[in-house]
């Protein structure tokens, strides 16, 4: 029983050792969040630079650290969610989402976390949203300094 601990320890510190940051850029080879989360490893890091980036529903499902520079802007297009993180040690700073989807059957977020611990959710502005950051089965995590607005309406 030691050795497996001592084995998922080194595991865990190798996985640390060989994290890479990933640069995410309108004019760059990797302009989809989507796309680069995919190809990215955990415990990567990735800098979102300044842009507008036309996706929704953008899944997260390994930690990751992902960084906006200059407050990059995900539009959802009012489809879907923005992000979706589904993983365990996820950080979100410095972002900007908008158009998030709306439903009457399903609770679209800005943000959404499903089943994640030790997250950080810090400095994140949420506009045009119906939920702006809405948390489920998630413990040990820091949301703050984060603004959600939207358009409200009587009905």
């Amino acid at each position: 029983m030691n050795r497996l601990i001592v084995l998922c320890i080194c595991i865990t510190c190798l996985n640390s050792l060989f994290a890479q940051t990933i640069r995410i850029c309108p004019d760059c080879s990797n302009n989809n969040i989507s796309q680069t989360i995919e190809k990215a490893m955990p415990g990567d890091t990735l800098l979102i630079e300044t842009g507008v980036y036309t996706e929704h529903d953008i899944l997260v499902d390994k930690p990751l650290t992902i960084l906006g520079i200059d407050r990059p802007l995900i539009d959802a297009s009012l489809s879907g969610y923005g992000l979706i993180i589904k993983s365990d040690s996820v950080s979100v700073k410095g972002i900007d989402l908008t158009n998030i989807g709306k439903s009457y059957t399903q609770d679209y977020a800005g943000i959404y976390l499903s089943r994640s611990n030790h997250f950080i959710l810090e400095d994140n502005i949420l506009d045009k949203v119906s939920f702006g950051i809405l948390v489920e089965k998630s413990h040990h995590g820091i949301i703050r300094n984060n603004t959600v607005s939207s358009d409200a309406k009587d009905e």
